[in-house]
């Protein structure tokens, strides 16, 4: 959980290299024995800030799967792509709202929330924008 919360977190720059294979075992510890599946194919090597951003959307899609379900990070032509499946997903409007209008988080954040509020920040300094699209059992988040 600590090397999850110290990527996702922590300060990022663009000249630092995550390995792509650390990634991978991060995600596995972190949801290793939970009900939440998760699996990466990301590149050898990518920015720490990519890392981040990749990670910090992870924690806001998980948010919307309560009862469990499948992610699976994709970098593909530059994008990096998040696929959630479930029997039923659950978005709060509070938290998935300002994200999709472009507007800072609201001062309600719980603590567990905070990942909403870092995410539009960490787009920002990849200089990328998010595109979501969801319904009742899936969730896309693209950047």
């Amino acid at each position: 959980r600590i090397r999850m919360f110290r990527l996702a977190f922590g300060a990022a720059g663009e000249d630092t290299a995550v390995a792509g294979r650390e990634v991978c075992e991060i995600l596995a510890d972190y949801f290793g024995g939970s009900r939440l599946s998760v699996t990466a194919d990301p590149p050898a090597s990518l920015s720490r800030s990519a890392a981040k951003t990749a990670l910090l959307s992870v924690l806001c899609a998980e948010t919307a799967l309560p009862r469990g379900g499948r992610m699976a990070l994709s970098w593909r032509d530059g994008r990096i792509t998040l696929s959630a499946e479930a029997e039923r997903m659950t978005l709060d409007p509070r938290l998935w709202a300002p994200l999709t209008d472009g507007q800072p988080s609201g001062d309600d954040l719980r603590p567990a929330e905070v990942q909403f509020a870092l995410l539009p920040i960490a787009l920002a300094d990849l200089g990328r924008s998010l595109s979501l699209g969801h319904d009742e059992t899936s969730l896309t988040l693209a950047f």
